[in-house]
């Protein structure tokens, strides 16, 4: 692991950066360690400097843990950690909420104007995915499509698809009269990966992402 330089706190480990703090031996760990789940320098030095409220939490420990014992400290530490890694979470799906509400405020008013007929019309170059996906009878067979037609696009094609199905929730809420629980689950998911995030279904950041998808449905309706 190599310190990324003009950078503290920043390493570099196999493409991957990782924020890394030194401690004292008396709090009982020599340093906090975790990966920033990113390889692009920008976004990880922006995610240091998110953490300097608790990197300051952390020097104070540092000093007031000289009249305390480890056993008083450790709890501390673990409490400023696992708010650190929660901010990473928040941090890492930010991005991402924030353009799907852009792409649902520019989408909401031409959905209800245009409805089902322009959705499929010859302008939409994912007309035959869309309309496969939607004449699904039940809600596995549509999400058995669903990951059938995102296995078959390239990676440029994938983040356009995504747009053009997240125009086409309305529809499918509109034939269903309800939220597909497990529709919404899979583009969350596949938004996720698409973004280089890990597919972990129990993470902070696709529960965030799943209620934030069916916020913006429900508000489309």
């Amino acid at each position: 692991m190599k310190a990324v330089a003009g950078n503290k706190y920043l390493y570099l480990r196999k493409q991957w950066f990782y924020f890394r703090m030194r401690l004292p031996k008396r709090l009982g760990t020599r340093e906090i360690r975790f990966g920033l789940q990113t390889q692009n320098l920008i976004s990880a030095v922006k995610r240091v400097e998110q953490f300097k409220p608790y990197i300051q939490q952390l020097k104070q420990l540092v000093i007031t843990s000289k009249s305390l014992d480890t056993s008083e400290v450790r709890p501390q530490l673990m409490l400023i950690k696992d708010a650190m890694l929660k901010q990473l979470q928040v941090s890492d799906v930010d991005a991402l909420i924030a353009e799907m509400e852009q792409t649902y405020s520019n989408g909401a008013h031409a959905i209800n104007v245009l409805g089902q007929t322009e959705l499929f019309s010859d302008d939409n170059q994912f007309k035959e995915q869309l309309s496969y996906i939607a004449q699904a009878t039940d809600n596995n067979i549509r999400t058995a499509r669903l990951n059938e037609v995102i296995g078959s696009l390239s990676e440029e094609d994938k983040w356009p698809f995504m747009d053009a199905l997240s125009s086409m929730v309305k529809v499918l809420v509109r034939l269903t009269d309800e939220v597909d629980n497990a529709g919404t689950q899979e583009l969350a998911r596949q938004l996720l990966l698409n973004k280089g995030f890990k597919d972990d279904t129990s993470s902070l950041a696709f529960r965030m992402l799943v209620s934030k998808i069916t916020t913006s449905t429900n508000d489309l309706l």
